[in-house]
């Protein structure tokens, strides 16, 4: 793996990942009826009707900011988490390579 050597790209991504997007209350179906009935979005669904809040507190809707461009959509539960940090690591490593063919990082974090 080779690191970005451009801090632009670099701080950027920072940014990004440090995004406190968080979802605004609606009345929807529960994720998951139980732990045996879980069913994620996969590759190729839509992305359901989310408000989340940006850095400046403005509430938008998620699929405002995809744009219909393509996007690796990341959730970062906090500075205390080693697996999120492993993975925005493992992100940043191939950050130029992703932002080359045209996909956006998009983080979303409860953490402030």
């Amino acid at each position: 793996m080779t690191k970005t050597s451009n801090p632009l790209l670099g701080t950027l991504l920072l940014l990004l990942m440090s995004l406190p997007l968080t979802a605004e209350p609606v009345t929807v179906k529960p994720i998951a009826e139980s732990p045996t009935t879980i069913s994620p979005l996969l590759n190729g669904q839509q992305v359901p009707e989310v408000l989340v809040k940006d850095l400046q507190g403005e509430t938008v809707e998620l699929k405002q900011l995809l744009q219909g461009k393509p996007s690796v959509i990341f959730f970062y539960r906090g500075g205390w988490c080693p697996f999120c940090n492993a993975q925005m690591g493992q992100l940043q490593a191939i950050e130029g390579d992703l932002l080359k063919m045209g996909f956006q990082l998009i983080g979303i974090s409860p953490d402030a």
